[in-house]
């Protein structure tokens, strides 16, 4: 990846469901950018993020991460890249990220011993 290429890149991108259609995304991430997807529910965001991710793959178009493409270098590309999905498997429903087994022993003791309910607030690192 050369430092002008695009960290992502898609290409008239689309995908269809039943009742649900995403036509012809064009998008380009420049390298120190920040990228947010906003829009009402069924907008597609979701959608986009799993074709991104590979998660889903799409009906058409070309998705680039990192100047490579998933056919060819997935291993690459995952080597480099972390999403977190709004429904996380590892964090059984119900349960705080501080109340689930994985935080028992964790690394981050002081989240841990800060966090006395489910909207514990995180200390800062300043």
């Amino acid at each position: 990846m050369s430092a002008a290429q695009p960290l992502l890149r898609l290409t008239g991108v689309s995908k269809a469901y039943p009742g649900f259609q995403l036509q012809d995304i064009n998008l380009e991430l420049p390298p120190g950018c920040i990228l947010g997807f906003v829009g009402p529910n069924g907008a597609g965001k979701t959608t986009t993020i799993r074709i991104i991710t590979n998660l889903v793959r799409p009906d058409g178009g070309r998705v680039e991460v990192l100047g490579r493409t998933w056919d060819r270098d997935e291993v690459a590309i995952k080597s480099r890249l972390g999403y977190v999905p709004e429904d996380n498997p590892i964090i059984p429903p119900g349960t705080t990220p501080f109340s689930a087994p994985c935080w028992k022993n964790s690394m981050f003791p002081a989240i841990k011993q800060s966090s006395s309910s489910p909207r514990a607030t995180v200390p800062s690192w300043r």
